[in-house]
Parts: C-alpha cells; sequence; structure tokens
C-alpha cells in the first residue's frame, strides 16, 4: 500500500493530568519503607510481649488459685475423716433404748484420745433449748449430717469447726453426735500447704473472723480480716484475684477458695503484690527499650542510603524526561554500582530508539487502517443483500445502501417491531432468522431477516447485526414447484385407483363386518324377548354401535375418497396422547387387540401435533391389527407376558415421535424390504394393503413411517410428525 510519509511525525511530551500534586523526595520515602518494615516486626514483638505478660499473670492467677483449692480439699478431708469416725460411732447398737452407754463411753474415749478432741452427744430434748445452734436443729430436723459455725461451739469446748452426725433409730433422728476440727488440726493444715517467704495462708468464717492463719506476720486467730478479702464482689468469678492493702501498709493479691462440706467457710491464700507486679512488667519494659532502639537504628541507616541514591535518581530523571519530550540536549548520566540504577540508564538510553520505531510503526498502521475501512465500506455498499448495525439504545451504527433501499426507503420500518425482534436477540444472545413482507417501489417483496448481536473489542454486546435478503423469486419459484409436485402426486393417486380401491374394501371390510354383527345379535334379542325391557335396552345398544361402525366406514370412505382427490387430509392441531388414547379405545372395543394388553408410555413433552385424527387413528389401528395377528398366530398362542406398547415422545429436531411395538415373531427380513409396498403381507390370507395405505397417509401427513426391529423382540413401527407450523406455534 502506498501514502507512507518518508519522516515520521516528532515525539512530543504531554503533560501527565495524573500526577501527584504533593510528592516526597526519596530520602523520606526511604524512611518510611524503614517504619514500614519494622512496624510489623514492632507489633508482633509487643504482641508477643503483651501475651507473655497476660500468660504470667494467667500462670501466677492459676498458681495461686491452685493453691487455695488444695488447701480447701485438704480441709475437706479432715473434716471427711472426722465425719467417718463419727459415722461409724452412730451406728452402735449401744445409742438404742437399753444400750450399754458405759461401753458407748469407753468408744467415745477412745475416738477423743484418737483425734485429740472432745465429742459431744446431744440428745433430742436440746430441741427446745433457746440455745441450741441453728445448724444442729437442722440435722435433727434433716436426719443430714451438717456442718456448723465456730461460734455455735461453746465452752468448755475446743474452739473450731463443728461437725454433726444423726443417729437414726427407724425413721427418727434420737440423737446427735459432735466433734469438731480444731485449731490445732486447722493451723496445721494451713502450714503444711503454706509455701513461700512472704505468703499468707487463712481460714475465714463468713464474717471475715480469722479462724487459722500461717505464714511469717500472719494475724492472730480471732482477728478480723480486711474487707476486700472477707467480701467477694457480686458477680466475681471463682478464680478471680483480689487485690487490697494490708495492716502492715504492704499491698498483697490473694486467691479464695471454700471447701465443700463447708461452703460458708473460706481459704485466703495472699502474697506481695510487688511480686506479681514484677513477673510481667519486666519483660514489657526490656521489649519496649529494645524495640525503639531497633526502629531509631533503621531510620538512621535509610537516611544514610537515600543519600547516596539521590544523586544518580536526579541524573535519570533529567534524561528520561529528555527523551520524552525529544530534545536535543544530552544528559549524561554516570554508570552506576547499583544494579538497578545501572539498567534503569541502559533502558532510558534504549527507550528513545524504542518510543521512535514505535512512532512509525503507529503510524503507518493507522494509514492501513483507513485504507481497509474505505475498502470494507464500498464491499458493504456493493452486496445486494441489505446491512444494518444498530446499538443497544435502537440508534443506527452503519447501513449500507441496499438496507436503505429495502428496509427504510419506501415502505417505513415498522420500528416497534423491529426493536422487538432485536431486544429477543440480545436477552437470548443467539441468532434469529425469520421473513418478513415489505412494499418496495409500489411491489411486495419477500425479506430473509437474519439478526445477530453484535459484540465490540471487549467482547460485550454492543448492539444487533441486521442481514436482509430478497427471497422474492426464491418463494416464487418454491410455490410453483409445490404446485408441480401436487399434480404430479395427484396424478400419480389417479393411476393407483385399482390398489385404492383393494385398500378401501380392505378397510371397510371389518367395521362393516361388526355392525352385521351388531345387528344379527340384534334381531336375535327383539325375537327372543318381546316384552323383555332389558333385554331390548341391550338390542338397542347394540343397534347403536352398529350405526357407529357404519358410519366409522363411511368416515373412512370419504378420507379416502378425498386423499385420492387432493392427496391430504384435513389436518388440524391435535393432541398426541388423546389420539393414541382413542385409538387403544378402538382396538379394544372391536377386538383389534383380540386380547393382547396394549401399554401406553405418552411422555410429558409429546405435546401436539398437526393430523388428521380419522386418519390417524385408523392408521394406528390398523398397526395395533396386524401387532395382535402376528402374537396371537404364533405356535403357541399369547404368552403372559405378551403385549402391545403406545409411546410418545419427541426427538431432539422437535419432532412428533410414535412407536408401536410388540413382542411377537417379527417381520422376516425378505419382506421387511418391501414392506410397504401394495400387495406384500406375511398373512397367508392378507392383501398386504394394509401397511401400504398406512405409508401413504403418513407420508400426506408430511411425516415418515419407519419400521424396525424392537429390541426385546418383536416390530417396531415409528411415525414421525413435522413440527407445528410457525403459525400454529404462535396460537398455541
Amino acid at each position: 500500500m502506498d501514502g507512507r510519509p518518508d519522516n515520521p511525525p516528532p515525539l512530543t511530551a504531554e503533560p501527565d493530568a495524573a500526577r501527584t500534586r504533593h510528592t516526597y523526595r526519596l530520602q523520606q520515602h526511604m524512611v518510611l519503607l524503614v517504619l514500614i518494615a519494622i512496624l510489623p516486626l514492632g507489633l508482633i514483638s509487643g504482641a508477643i510481649v503483651a501475651q507473655h505478660a497476660m500468660q504470667e499473670r494467667r500462670d501466677f492467677r492459676d498458681q495461686l488459685t491452685g493453691r487455695a483449692d488444695t488447701m480447701a480439699v485438704a480441709l475437706d478431708r479432715e473434716i471427711e475423716v472426722i465425719t467417718a469416725a463419727l459415722s461409724v460411732m452412730a451406728t452402735t447398737s449401744a445409742l438404742e433404748p437399753g444400750g450399754d452407754r458405759s461401753a458407748f463411753n469407753a468408744k467415745v474415749r477412745t475416738v477423743e484420745a484418737t483425734f485429740n478432741n472432745v465429742m459431744v452427744v446431744h440428745e433430742r430434748d436440746e430441741m427446745a433449748r433457746p440455745t441450741t445452734p441453728e445448724a444442729l436443729r437442722q440435722v435433727f430436723a434433716q436426719g443430714r449430717p451438717g456442718v456448723g459455725r465456730p461460734s455455735e461451739r461453746g465452752a468448755p469446748l475446743v474452739p473450731g469447726l463443728p461437725v454433726y452426725e444423726p443417729v437414726i433409730q427407724g425413721e427418727r433422728t434420737v440423737a446427735v453426735l459432735e466433734m469438731g476440727l480444731t485449731e490445732a488440726q486447722i493451723s496445721t493444715v494451713l502450714a503444711n500447704q503454706n509455701r513461700g517467704r512472704d505468703v499468707l495462708a487463712m481460714l475465714l468464717d463468713p464474717g471475715g473472723t480469722i479462724i487459722g492463719a500461717a505464714g511469717r506476720g500472719a494475724p492472730a486467730a480471732g482477728g478480723m480480716a480486711p474487707s476486700w478479702l472477707a467480701i467477694a464482689p457480686v458477680g466475681e468469678p471463682e478464680d478471680a484475684l483480689r487485690f487490697g492493702d494490708w495492716e502492715d501498709g504492704r499491698s498483697r493479691v490473694c486467691a479464695a477458695a471454700s471447701p465443700e462440706r463447708a461452703r460458708h467457710w473460706s481459704i485466703a491464700i495472699c502474697e506481695l503484690r510487688d511480686s506479681y507486679e514484677d513477673g510481667w512488667l519486666a519483660p514489657l519494659r526490656e521489649r519496649g527499650i529494645t524495640l525503639f532502639g531497633s526502629l531509631l537504628l533503621g531510620i538512621t541507616a535509610a537516611t544514610a542510603a537515600a543519600r547516596r541514591f539521590v544523586l544518580p535518581l536526579e541524573r535519570l530523571t533529567t534524561r528520561a524526561r529528555g527523551v520524552a519530550s525529544r530534545r536535543e540536549e544530552r544528559t549524561s548520566v554516570p554508570a552506576s554500582a547499583v544494579t538497578e540504577f545501572e539498567d534503569l540508564r541502559i533502558s532510558v538510553r534504549e527507550a528513545e530508539s524504542a518510543l521512535r520505531r514505535q512512532a512509525t510503526s503507529e503510524h503507518l498502521a493507522m494509514l492501513e487502517a483507513r485504507t481497509a475501512q474505505r475498502l470494507l465500506t464500498s464491499v458493504i455498499n456493493g452486496v445486494t443483500e441489505g446491512i444494518v448495525v444498530k446499538d443497544l439504545a435502537g440508534g443506527y451504527v452503519m447501513m449500507n445502501q441496499a438496507a436503505r433501499r429495502d428496509l427504510v426507503t419506501g415502505a417505513g420500518e415498522d420500528a416497534a417491531d423491529m426493536l422487538a425482534e432485536d431486544a429477543a436477540v440480545i436477552a437470548a444472545i443467539t441468532t434469529r432468522s425469520f421473513e418478513i413482507a415489505r412494499e418496495i417501489g409500489g411491489v411486495t417483496r419477500q425479506l430473509a431477516l437474519t439478526k445477530t448481536p453484535w459484540r465490540d473489542a471487549t467482547g460485550a454486546i454492543a448492539g444487533v447485526v441486521t442481514v436482509a435478503r430478497d427471497v422474492t423469486e426464491a418463494r416464487a419459484r418454491e410455490t410453483r414447484l409445490r404446485v408441480l409436485q401436487a399434480e404430479l402426486l395427484h396424478t400419480t393417486r389417479l393411476s393407483s385407483m385399482a390398489a385404492m380401491t383393494s385398500g378401501l374394501a380392505h378397510e371397510i371390510n371389518q367395521p362393516l363386518a361388526a355392525a352385521a354383527n351388531f345387528l344379527s345379535a340384534s334381531l336375535r334379542l327383539f325375537d327372543r324377548a318381546a316384552d323383555d325391557a332389558p333385554t331390548r335396552t341391550h338390542a338397542r345398544a347394540a343397534i347403536e354401535d352398529a350405526k357407529a361402525q357404519v358410519l366409522r366406514a363411511g368416515a373412512i370412505v370419504r378420507r379416502l375418497r378425498d386423499f385420492v382427490a387432493r392427496g391430504e387430509g384435513e389436518l388440524q392441531e391435535e393432541s398426541v396422547r388423546d389420539v393414541i388414547e382413542e385409538a387403544r379405545a378402538l382396538a379394544r372395543a372391536d377386538g383389534a387387540d383380540r386380547g393382547v394388553p396394549i401399554a401406553l408410555s405418552v411422555g410429558p413433552d409429546a405435546g401436539r401435533a398437526m393430523l388428521d385424527r380419522t386418519q390417524m387413528q385408523q392408521v394406528l389401528l390398523n398397526l395395533i391389527r396386524n401387532a395382535a395377528e402376528a402374537i396371537t398366530a404364533r405356535p403357541g398362542g399369547a404368552a403372559q407376558d405378551d403385549r402391545i406398547t403406545l409411546a410418545a415422545t419427541r426427538d431432539s429436531d422437535g419432532r412428533a415421535v410414535i412407536r408401536i411395538s410388540d413382542t411377537g415373531p417379527g417381520i422376516p427380513p425378505g419382506i421387511a424390504a418391501r414392506l410397504f409396498q401394495p400387495f406384500v403381507s406375511t398373512k397367508s390370507d392378507g392383501l398386504g394393503i394394509g401397511l401400504a395405505i398406512c405409508h401413504t397417509i403418513i407420508v400426506g401427513h408430511g411425516g415418515q413411517l419407519l419400521h424396525d426391529t424392537n429390541t426385546g423382540g418383536g416390530a417396531q413401527f415409528t411415525i414421525l410428525l413435522p413440527t407445528l407450523t410457525l403459525e400454529a406455534e404462535s396460537a398455541a
């Protein structure tokens, strides 16, 4: 192609509209980069420190709470030992009326000596005394062991925790045994479980009174614990720690637990708060100092490195701007020891040559594109088919001369219909073809339109391409061809009148025979029962059946006559299921099935088809009769599992498919090839006309009648009927 310029236009630098207003120097960016790199490490380190501190706090809490729980368990074990001893004493027979109390007292002294404690027997009459403790009253009333409060034990009993055990005889509590857990025992339990130099262990009653204590600087028994330790806040979890100041001025952290057998008592374990704080604050301070020092060192190193890189980058920037603006002066950029800067220097030098070559190639490509566009426009305007391109809004993007003549000029395009067709093509993303009639130059022309989605460079739907082709002459030739074919077919049918006459006799013989049988039976019934009303009723019904068979024979004659005269039946839109079910009913009524079961298998997609109802029923009835005769004529007759199956569905082309299959002996291969020719039959007394007539009727419907071997044995006939016409589909 010619028209290429000798010299390409010079390159010019255009201002960058997207340039950032506020820029920052490399030194600032590198400092920020270091901060961004170090910040996640600092955050992770801080999170680790915080997690470590929290874990230390949890470990300290769990350790302190566990020691309190251990002391509570130890106190429970002491109570269980006393309870077991009292339980054994409560079962002795010496406490029964008339028992040996001296023997019981001897056992009591033995137990007291063993436990270094005092055992008391409370009689039932103590219930009436006002000084009787409330816990003792409950043991008498409920008959269950219990634990009292320290204040409920009076002199001369040993101070401590009273434990009660009921003595039950029958269902009545006759006495209660008491033996307390002494202060010495309590102090021993606390001392054995206490660990640590400044750790305090105490047992408190519900009022906050110290019953026993262990540890350096432990308060004396009988004193009051601090209020923040004695009273637990509302909703506080069982393992929560309590903080507060002690009488000696030192702050402590405490954990509390309660024995299972004395829930109103509490055991407190307290440590100095300084030990608690040092366990998690010291690591946090050390990590913080380390993190701050690392951040400061990184910023200093980034600033020093940035100063070294600034000069080469400024030179490279100046050189790149010169290449972009095509300035003749050249800026010297020295070689750099940094690999990336050296690569950038070489790349800027090579970019100038590449940009020049690209500018030249783009200019040549633009000229070629313009030439190709003009050529495409000439080709599109030169074709006889009308081509129109519309966008999604219905506006015209392109239209050739043939389209202006056929689709717009003279006829006035029906905008509403065309827009609806365009919308359907866009919605379905598929090609649609249809025909329209247009008046062009005073003559009605037939146009075949094809509408296809138009996609832009990104692949998105941008509109519709319409191609219009004048098919008026082609449709006229098709019409003349159909007329000639009809005349030829009519001539052929007239020449086959003799065969049709035999077929007519064959087809109407059975309904006329049935009518004669019905009439003969009716006459015999009338002769036999002159005054028998039921018999006369049956006779009338038989006459009605005979009348129906005669009318049916007349319809067959009329259909065959019309078929010979016009070559086609009275096609109407009919339900395929209804036609098949009526044919089965007719076969059962006139005995054409010969007792062989007829099964139906009509699919939900069978739908409707254009057919002559009487002719189609005659075809189905003839095929059912042939199948039944083949099954019953077989040696041995019909078997229990023999049947005739009528099935209907649609194939991938939308045609209605009707299949008649049986379990009979099938069609011999020598006859199958000539099955639809006249006078070809597998029956010794058959004329061979039935299948020829059936084939002629189906062909008259525009369909096909095919024979195949049934996969389960026997014969199978398939009727293919064409789809509904466009008018029929629109009406449906």
